[in-house]
């Protein structure tokens, strides 16, 4: 199992959120496991670090937000952050990731975004963003629009069991292959990651240089991109209603 299945995970506690799974069934809103399959090979580099007293940042970060607001990710971004987010233990900063299969806004009362969706809370350490916790919820999330605002009303979250194919199936139709593709693409969905903490940090002109998983080498953000980099994102994503997660130079 690659390396973006490797982040640390905290099982969230305290009340459940209620939403529709597939079918009529109502189901307790719960993460996929993302533990790795084996045991990470901890360096004596890291149990000295971890033996070292730690040292926190005294930069208090801001909150996330999703680059276009008239967006309807943007109001999926606060909610992925309000509703999900909130349920993990609290972090310095809860910067959600989005991996949008298909957006159908032909009916304002269930507009309809369907993809993986994930949850990462970092805390800062000196210039590094450590993930403290995460969770992956893929699925399909309904919406309605009232003038140029945009509510969540429901989210069928895919557990990964013997149905798992078949509700894929069910739920993306036609998207099928392009959502099994991304599910799948580990070093795509990283790229895509580092591309929207990278827009996060030089938007906020935060001095952060890199963000790291438990027991992983950190991952730099680069001397040069940021908005420019989410940006040259986003136009591709307008280009192809379906994006191949291919990694961006």
């Amino acid at each position: 199992m690659k390396r973006f299945y490797k982040c640390c995970f905290s099982l969230f506690c305290g009340a459940l959120i209620t939403v529709t799974g597939c079918g009529s069934r109502a189901q307790a809103l719960a993460a996929n496991d993302v533990m790795p399959e084996r045991t990470a090979v901890i360096s004596e580099d890291l149990v000295a670090k971890a033996a070292t007293p730690e040292k926190k940042s005294t930069v208090a970060l801001p909150a996330y937000e999703y680059p276009e607001k008239d967006s309807v990710l943007y109001a999926v971004s606060n909610y992925l952050i309000d509703k999900l987010g909130s349920q993990y233990e609290k972090a310095d900063v809860c910067i959600p990731v989005i991996y949008d299969i298909f957006i159908d806004e032909s009916n304002s009362d269930d507009i309809r975004v369907g993809g993986d969706f994930w949850i990462f809370n970092y805390n800062l350490k000196d210039d590094t963003l450590e993930t403290d916790s995460c969770g992956n919820y893929p699925g399909l999330i309904h919406l309605k629009k009232s003038g140029s605002d945009y509510e969540v009303t429901n989210f069928e979250i895919l557990e990964e069991d013997e149905e798992f194919d078949a509700k894929v199936k069910g739920i993306f139709g036609d998207y099928y292959e392009a959502f099994m593709s991304i599910y799948s693409d580990a070093d795509g969905r990283e790229e895509i990651r580092r591309q929207v903490i990278a827009e996060y940090v030089f938007s906020n002109e935060l001095p952060i240089t890199q963000y790291q998983d438990y027991g992983w080498d950190p991952i730099l953000l680069g001397d040069t991109g940021g908005r420019e980099e989410f940006e040259k994102l986003l136009t591709e994503r307008e280009k192809h209603p379906v994006l191949e997660f291919t990694a961006i130079k």
